[in-house]
Order: C-alpha cells, then structure tokens, then sequence
C-alpha cells in the first residue's frame, strides 16, 4: 500500500514540474497596452507637424576661443530625402494653419462617436493648394493613417495616398529631409 502513496506523490510532483516548465515557456497572457489617447496625440505631433525651417547659425569670429568638447554619440535616425516646393511666408503661414488644425482632428478621430471629416477635409484642401509641398507629404501621410473603413467611407483615392512623386527631383524642388519610420 505504501508503494501506492509513492507512486502518487511521484506523480504529482512530475505534473506540477511540467506546469512550471510549460509556463516558463509560455509567452505571458498579457498584451501590450494600447497607447492612451495622450500617447497618441504627441505621436501624432512629432509625426505631421511641419519643424520650422531652423536659422543658420552666426559665425563664430577666430578671436573667440572655441571649447572643444568630447565627441559625443549621436543616435542614428533613419531618414530619407523627398523633394519638396518651398512656400513664400504667407504660404507657409496658411498651410501651417491647415496642418495645426489637421492633426488635433486626426487625435480627435480616434476617439469615439467622433468622426475623421473634419481632417480629412483639412488634408485635402493642403493637397490641392500646396500639391509640391511638405505640408501635402504629411497630409498624404496622415491620410495613409486612416484606417481602411473610413478610407472607403470618405472615398479617399490612391492619388491621394501616393506620395512616390516626392521621391524623385522635379522643377522647383529643393530635397528635404524626413524621418523613415520603422513599421
């Protein structure tokens, strides 16, 4: 009868080491969470907002002593080179205006019981005003954002969501370059 006993506890104990074995080896049950909707509108920021055109810096003169400082390591960003139209101020100061109110309604879209319209109008008014321009590179791209139903609901075309022209120089362009996102 003891012989029994042994058995049994011996096979417990080899089940329980299989759960524990097959649990280590199993991918936790846990997915990663969603970014919240904070997360979302400052990823959209740092995708479709437009940088301001950076100033070159002054010159510095020989008589001012220059402080050498260690070289430091730069983080390397994926970037590619589009060619783009540059727009005069008051260009540039409307199709600012379309983007900046673009991008909040892309963040807003997402939300419940809210719709895309509103950005999805506002894009399309930067690509058929400014077809050369930046600010029509990220609205192609925030167009490409939408997911598939409100594609079809809104009819957005693929001439909308093409933005190979920007990849090749045409007359009038300077090149510019963007962040290649890593999908």
């Amino acid at each position: 009868m003891s012989t029994l006993w042994i058995k049994i506890a011996s096979g417990v104990i080899g089940i329980l080491i299989i759960i524990v074995l097959v649990s280590m080896f199993m991918p936790s049950g846990e997915p990663e969470p969603a970014p919240t909707f904070t997360e979302r509108v400052e990823e959209d920021k740092e995708n479709f907002l437009v940088p301001p055109e950076q100033p070159d810096e002054p010159n510095q003169s020989l008589s001012t002593p220059v402080e050498i400082q260690p070289e430091q390591e730069t983080p390397r960003v994926n970037e590619t080179t589009i060619y783009v139209k540059v727009l005069n101020d008051i260009e540039q100061l409307e199709a600012d205006k379309e983007i900046n109110y673009a991008v909040p309604m892309l963040s807003i879209g997402r939300l419940p019981v809210t719709s895309y319209k509103p950005m999805i109008d506002a894009a399309r008014r930067i690509i058929n005003r400014w077809p050369d321009s930046i600010y029509a590179y990220k609205a192609k791209q925030m167009l490409a954002e939408l997911p598939e139903s409100e594609r079809q609901k809104n009819t957005i075309t693929s001439q909308e969501l093409d933005i190979s022209m920007f990849s090749k120089p045409r007359t009038g362009t300077v090149p510019y370059k963007v962040p290649i996102e890593d999908r």
